[in-house]
């Protein structure tokens, strides 16, 4: 099982890639917008999306920042999530790639019999 850091440093790492930027560029302080995109988005789909890091933790992971700089960098993901198409086509296609490697298993039983046993329940309770 993936702890929520090692959640955050693969929503990290597919984040610099899709930009074409290292993870030191997203956890930097440079204020350029090739920089600062990147930050947002990760910012984003870490905090409720894929993981479930306060802003807190999401700020001492990316650098030691305040938990109202994080509150800040939402705020303005939303909104080019909003306005900018090109944001918002790298944020679902980061998204995308990344929910089937942090979401939950679906339940598959070890046992066969369990999963017969359950549908036959669903077959019988349509009769009642």
């Amino acid at each position: 099982m993936k702890t929520e850091y090692d959640k955050f440093q693969l929503i990290l790492e597919a984040t610099a890639k899709e930009y074409g930027v290292t993870k030191s560029d997203i956890k930097g302080k440079r204020r350029l917008r090739k920089f600062v995109n990147p930050r947002f988005t990760a910012v984003l789909l870490a905090y409720k999306r894929l993981t479930k890091l306060t802003e807190e933790e999401i700020g001492a992971m990316l650098g030691y920042r305040d938990h109202s700089t994080i509150i800040n960098a939402l705020r303005k993901a939303r909104i080019y999530l909003e306005t900018e198409d090109e944001f918002r086509f790298r944020h679902d296609r980061i998204y995308k790639e990344l929910l089937p490697m942090l979401s939950r298993p679906v339940f598959q039983p070890k046992v066969p019999g369990l999963l017969l046993a359950k549908n036959h329940i669903k077959a019988v309770e349509g009769f009642m």
